[in-house]
């Protein structure tokens, strides 16, 4: 069932980015955490690491963005 929450959360990212809007990025990164713990349910270790770059990476760029955004 985590996996399908995930997945939604996923796709609602992707939406939200491609609206333009400051959402998408705690949507990433509750997606990113239920893709970590779908992982460490199903003991999928490349999936667990993958996610966990994206989180950082993710941070990242909200930061980025959020600036880019106050400085408009």
């Amino acid at each position: 069932m985590i996996g399908w929450i995930a997945t939604i959360a996923t796709f609602l990212g992707v939406y939200l980015t491609g609206s333009n809007t400051l959402w998408c990025w705690p949507v990433y990164l509750l997606s990113n955490v239920l893709w970590i713990v779908y992982g460490l349910t199903e003991q999928q270790m490349p999936l667990i690491a993958m996610h966990s770059m994206l989180m950082v990476l993710n941070i990242a760029a909200w930061n980025k963005w959020r600036n880019c955004r106050d400085r408009d």
